[in-house]
C-alpha cells in the first residue's frame, strides 16, 4: 500500500507544476521568487522518488516533461511581459524546448507518437533546465544586471547546444522513427 501512494508521488508533482504554470502570471511579484525555486524543487524531487522507488513510467516522462515546458514558458512570459527579460531573449532560451516541441509535431505529423518514447532525457537538457531556473531565480532577487546577463548568455547558450543534442539524436534515430523507410 506504502509503494502504491509513494509510486504517484511523480506525478502529482508534475500536475501541481503544471497548475503553478498555469497560474504563474496571477502570483504577486513579491512571491513569484518562491513560486519558481517550488518549481524546481518539485522537478528536482519528482525525478528523485521516481527513480529511488521505481515509479517511472513512460506517461509519468511525459508529464514531467510537458510540465517542465509549461513552467519554463509561464516564467518567461511572465517576465518578459514585466520587462524583467527582453522579449529577443525568450526564444534565445528557448532553443531546446522550440527544437524538441518541433520534432514531437513532426513525429505526430508523420504518425509516429512513439518516437519519443525511445528518445531519453539528455544530461545537456537536464542541464538548461537546472540553468533556467537558477537564471529565473537571480533575476526575481535580483542580482546586479552583469550577473544577469552573464547567467542569460550561459542558459542562451546551453540552450543552443541542448538543442543541437536533441536534434543529432533525432536524427541518428532508425529512419522509421524520423519518417523515412528502411531500405532493403
Amino acid at each position: 500500500m506504502k509503494r502504491r501512494i509513494i509510486s504517484v508521488v511523480p506525478n502529482v508533482l508534475s500536475s501541481l507544476r503544471i497548475c503553478l504554470a498555469c497560474c504563474f502570471w496571477l502570483i504577486p511579484e513579491p512571491w513569484r521568487l518562491l513560486a519558481v525555486i517550488a518549481g524546481g524543487a518539485s522537478d528536482w524531487l519528482d525525478g528523485l522518488v521516481a527513480r529511488k522507488f521505481g515509479a517511472t513510467s513512460v506517461a509519468g516522462g511525459l508529464l514531467d516533461a510537458i510540465a517542465d515546458k509549461m513552467l519554463t514558458f509561464a516564467v518567461l512570459l511572465t517576465l518578459a511581459a514585466g520587462g524583467v527579460v527582453a522579449w529577443w531573449q525568450v526564444p534565445i532560451v528557448l532553443v531546446r524546448d522550440l527544437t524538441v516541441a518541433s520534432l514531437a509535431a513532426y513525429a505526430l505529423l508523420i504518425g509516429r507518437r512513439d518516437a519519443f518514447g525511445h528518445m531519453p532525457a539528455k544530461v545537456a537538457g537536464k542541464l538548461t533546465t537546472v540553468l533556467l531556473f537558477v537564471w529565473f531565480t537571480a533575476l526575481l532577487i535580483p542580482v546586479p544586471p552583469l550577473l544577469s546577463w552573464s547567467l542569460f548568455g550561459v542558459v542562451g547558450g546551453a540552450s543552443l547546444l541542448a538543442g543541437a543534442d536533441y536534434l543529432g539524436a533525432f536524427l541518428q534515430r532508425p529512419p522509421e522513427f524520423r519518417g523515412g523507410h528502411r531500405t532493403r
